[in-house]
């Protein structure tokens, strides 16, 4: 039970960590840099901008977000007998990873171009990140492991 906490809690400072880069990065083109975009490009690059930037949140947020109810990981964090926190653990920051991935995409890409569409994809990934905040609930569901002794009701 004490190792599930500090694993929680461990990875609950891996969520906030993650996001000190992208913050920061927000901060200093908005405050540091002067206004306007930092590339002046043609059609064809903005579109390709908006495409990349799209497509990274329509693959990696959902997928995110459903990742633990992947067949595959879902069977390698449920069969593992005593490996399964470690193995929930290394899961969630994949989860991390992804939504990590979406957010700093389209937020280098917002500030290439200006474009809302990646300011908007970068608020969905944050949002979606809110659905993956880890907790000893969420830890509890996904990977059957109950803690009390209730047995899950």
């Amino acid at each position: 039970m004490m190792d599930e906490k500090r694993q929680v809690r461990l990875l609950r400072m891996c969520f906030c960590l993650c996001y000190c880069p992208p913050l920061l990065l927000v901060i200093f083109c908005e405050f540091v840099l002067p206004f306007g975009c930092w590339v002046i490009a043609d059609e064809v690059f903005l579109y390709w901008a908006k495409v990349a930037g799209v497509a990274a949140m329509l693959l990696c947020v959902p997928l995110a977000l459903k990742l633990m109810a992947l067949r595959p990981v879902a069977d390698s964090v449920r069969k593992a007998e005593g490996a399964s926190v470690p193995r929930y653990v290394r899961w969630s920051l994949v989860r991390l990873g992804l939504l990590w991935l979406a957010g700093l995409l389209n937020i280098v890409l917002y500030y290439l171009t200006l474009e809302s569409s990646c300011a908007f994809c970068t608020l969905v990934a944050v949002v979606a990140s809110a659905f993956c905040w880890p907790s000893l609930g969420r830890l509890e569901q996904e990977t059957g492991k109950w803690l009390n002794d209730s047995g899950g009701k």
